[in-house]
């Protein structure tokens, strides 16, 4: 992914969760992370980072992700710190109002999570129908209702099979003051003295002309 996507991404995240009175349903990501290669197993964690973004920007949704940060904490490799970072989203799960499955296959991670939220009742969303068949095998196999188990197939990003979508002239006026207020924390901390070459300053102006295009600054 392309580091101003990134961090604009991260920014969202960063400011997802500000709103005291947030009446949003809270959302469990539950997707792929384990890899052939360290290059997939990061890549899986950005991906992750993706479904947060999408599940909340696109679905209005508060969505949480912890193997997208957690690797950067725990070791995966480690046997305590896997059981412990598996530990942590299971207790997450338990706080959250509904569990989306992402991707194209099922991990033994996350069947775990998605037996866990068979034997709480919390509900389940696929975004494909091959998902969604082997949820249902697994509510099945618990003896579980398949009524917690559905399929919602106007989002094909969450399938894992499309890039993140890019919206000409997309940024509302809260996103643009939130990357204003960021680029202008991150430049008063900066030392630096080539602002031309700096992505922070980079991403602030893009952010300046897609409001411009949006029609945000025409009173300003």
């Amino acid at each position: 992914m392309e580091p101003n996507k990134m961090m604009e991404i991260e920014q969202f995240l960063a400011y997802q969760f500000k709103d005291q009175d947030d009446q949003r349903k809270r959302a469990y990501i539950c997707s792929p992370l384990s890899a052939k290669t360290d290059e997939e197993f990061i890549k899986n964690m950005h991906r992750a980072r993706e479904y947060m973004h999408y599940a909340a920007k696109e679905m209005g949704l508060a969505a949480r992700a912890p193997h997208a940060y957690l690797p950067m904490l725990l070791c995966d490799r480690i046997p305590n710190e896997r059981a412990l970072a598996l530990q942590f989203g299971l207790r997450l799960l338990e706080e959250s109002d509904i569990l989306l499955v992402c991707g194209d296959r099922i991990s033994l991670g996350m069947q775990g999570e998605i037996l866990h939220a068979i034997s709480i009742k919390l509900p389940i969303i696929t975004f494909s129908h091959p998902m969604y068949r082997k949820v249902c095998e697994y509510v099945r196999k618990e003896n579980g209702d398949t009524e917690i188990a559905g399929i919602v197939e106007n989002h094909p990003f969450m399938t894992g099979k499309e890039k993140i979508p890019v919206k000409e002239s997309s940024i509302s006026e809260k996103e643009y003051i939130i990357l204003q207020d960021a680029g202008n924390r991150l430049c008063h901390f900066c030392q630096g003295k080539e602002c031309e070459h700096c992505q922070v300053a980079k991403l602030v102006d893009d952010a300046h002309s897609e409001a411009e295009k949006a029609g945000i600054l025409s009173d300003s």
